[in-house]
């Protein structure tokens, strides 16, 4: 039984410390955001077709480090990182520091207000290739099936300049 409660004590202890170390780390990012009036920020969106990109409607949840590029198309045709800069009082700071404890920096995800507008400077557009050879796939139960492959087509990969305004 004491062996139990040491172990949950020093669990706890360690989850505060992380906790407490998050906030800390947390705490310059929002100083620096603060003294520089802006900060870059980056958002994934997965599309169809480009025409479905809403600029009046770009989405709350962005990054302010770079994003590991998501290989996961969510059946999607295409993947869009949009680049943009966002201002230190258009930024939910106390959902952002929930999120950054969540999430942990590996995503640095930041809430902006809705309403509010950023600046795009940049966007990648990454298509999908599907495959023109059947692959076969096996199920848990010995029955199998065969579908087209997907996969991301570096070749075709684009990089524009833009300079629009959008709205959260």
């Amino acid at each position: 039984m004491h062996t139990s409660f040491f172990l949950t004590s020093l669990i706890n202890i360690n989850y505060l410390n992380f906790i407490k170390n998050q906030i800390l780390d947390y705490s310059k990012i929002y100083k620096k955001v603060k003294s520089e009036n802006e900060i870059k920020i980056q958002r994934q969106i997965f599309i169809d077709n480009i025409s479905e990109l809403d600029y009046n409607n770009i989405g709350q949840y962005w990054s302010f480090n770079e994003i590991e590029k998501n290989l996961d198309m969510q059946d999607k045709n295409i993947r869009i990182t949009l680049f943009g800069v966002a201002h230190f009082n258009d930024i939910l700071w106390e959902n952002s520091l929930d999120n950054y404890i969540y999430f942990g920096a590996e995503e640095s995800e930041i809430k902006l207000k809705k309403g509010k507008k950023i600046h795009l400077y940049q966007m990648e557009i990454l298509p999908k290739q599907i495959s023109t050879t059947l692959y076969t796939y096996h199920n848990l139960d010995g029955t199998s099936y065969q579908k087209p492959s997907k996969y991301l087509d570096f070749k075709r990969k684009k990089i524009i300049t833009i300079d629009k305004i959008a709205i959260i």
